[in-house]
């Protein structure tokens, strides 16, 4: 049985690249699902608080890193008109 915060994390998934979600994505949402019940974050609504923060900044942060950034900018400037 899936938990309710599962679909927020697979929605979270989104950020990160199609290759990575398709190989780790179950492991990720999982990983989280685990990561959700340490006790740090089990103090109500600040627990709950510091997990969100917790889970977006290193979601943000990471899912950046994968991405061939390099490309993506070549690509923006090109669009741009003025590469």
């Amino acid at each position: 049985m899936r938990s309710a915060g599962s679909f927020w994390y697979r929605l979270l998934l989104l950020v990160y690249p199609r290759s990575f979600r398709r190989k780790w994505g179950a492991d990720v949402v999982q990983f989280l699902v685990e990561q959700r019940r340490e006790r740090r974050y089990d103090a109500g609504r600040y627990g709950k608080l510091l997990f969100l923060k917790d889970v977006m900044a290193d979601g943000l942060a990471s899912s950046w890193r994968l991405r061939d950034t390099r490309r993506d900018i070549k690509r923006w400037w090109r669009k741009d008109g003025s590469g």
